[in-house]
């Protein structure tokens, strides 16, 4: 039932819980008491009862009610869900009775709350500190999909609660509520406003982007910081090397300047970035200047016409491009992501072409490759998978 809906394979999987009983012979037996004296009750009219038969009858009755009531209880005392290790968690609810709560189905909603299961609603916050990574925006039929389909997030009990959720985040400036034009640019486009839930769209059109990005798409670019490309040089003696400036705003995007003052404490560089090295060799400054910002390069005039990483230059080596090739264990992965990738996340030159290949001595089951294709999907992948 939970991989399974129909011929295909269960997407919701967390949307489906179950309460189950602990010893249902019990239940059995107290059904059965209760059966029975409601068809005495039936025929007595039939069965000639004197008055105080009927009371007993009556009395007999009205207590195996209450015990049937109580027996309900103390049976289901078991919930069975999806646990976020994906797999079915069992959650023990103990010693209930009837004056735990006004209904058994209230009571299990109370526990699940309790044991973050279950949540009335969800804050902007939570969507912020849970984006998925390869989403710049993230479409709100998505979102909400999210809280019933993957077992990191908690179930909510009213799925239109993400309307309120999503108003909110817009009015405090956490999210952005956005439509996208053919063209790549947002229109609809509310940020930092009162925003009715009302007028939130669930759907696959509409959707949410984070405070900062939107912040890009609102503020006015305001020159922050300068480069000077590139940052390190080897160059011969008599040699050119032309420098230039990237200007980048305060979302780190880039920006056009003009009016560059340049400045070296090694030869002359002119007024369009060209250093020209002279025959002493040594290692030397190239600062530029724009309004009250600079930034500066390393140059280091030799003879020596290579570099390798092994000479004991005072710089360090720029080239066009690096890559490797190898095998990562799985326990490494985020690892290897933290202390190799993360660096260079932040720029537009980092690609990932990642191959995985997963085999088993019992096989690959049919619902685990529809689950990662599920999980591609979500994150915005191709879910193409091929198997053998």
């Amino acid at each position: 039932m939970k991989r399974e809906h129909g011929n295909s394979a269960r997407t919701f999987k967390s949307a489906l819980n179950w309460c189950v009983p602990d010893n249902p012979a019990i239940l059995f037996d107290g059904t059965c008491k209760l059966l029975a004296w409601e068809v005495i009750d039936e025929e007595s009219n039939d069965l000639h009862l004197d008055e105080t038969q009927k009371h007993h009858l009556s009395i007999n009755l009205k207590k195996t009610q209450r015990d049937m009531t109580e027996t309900i209880w103390r049976t289901y005392n078991k919930v069975i869900l999806l646990g976020k290790d994906n797999a079915l968690t069992k959650i023990d609810l103990g010693l209930a009775h009837s004056s735990s709560a006004e209904s058994i189905i209230v009571f299990i909603l109370n526990r699940l709350r309790q044991d973050g299961h279950i949540e009335d609603n969800i804050s902007p916050n939570f969507l912020t500190r849970n984006w998925p990574p390869a989403f710049k925006e993230w479409s709100t039929k998505s979102v909400r999909n999210a809280f019933f389909a993957s077992p990191q997030f908690p179930r909510l009990l009213k799925p239109d609660s993400i309307r309120d959720t999503i108003s909110r985040g817009v009015a405090n400036g956490m999210l952005a509520y956005v439509g996208k034009t053919p063209d790549g640019n947002y229109a609809p486009f509310h940020f930092n406003e009162n925003l009715s839930s009302a007028d939130i769209e669930i759907s696959d059109d509409m959707f949410i982007i984070i405070g900062e990005e939107a912040k890009k798409h609102i503020e006015p670019p305001e020159l922050t910081r300068i480069e000077v490309i590139p940052s390190n040089v080897l160059l011969e003696p008599g040699k050119n090397q032309t420098f230039i400036v990237k200007g980048l705003d305060q979302h780190s995007r880039q920006m056009d300047i003009d009016k560059v003052l340049w400045n070296t404490d090694g030869r002359a560089i002119d007024d369009k970035g060209v250093f020209k090295a002279g025959e002493v060799e040594g290692t030397y400054k190239v600062s530029a200047s724009v309004c009250a910002l600079s930034g500066a390069a390393a140059i280091t005039v030799s003879k020596e016409k290579k570099l390798f990483l092994t000479d004991p230059l005072p710089i360090k080596a720029t080239f066009k491009k690096m890559s490797w090739n190898g095998e990562i264990p799985a326990q490494k992965w985020m690892n290897f992501y933290t202390k190799v990738l993360s660096k260079y996340a932040v720029s537009n030159g980092l690609k990932l072409t990642l191959t995985v290949e997963i085999s088993s001595s019992d096989g690959v089951s049919k619902q685990n490759v529809e689950d990662t294709r599920v999980a591609l999907k979500e994150l915005g992948l191709d879910d193409n998978i091929d198997t053998e």
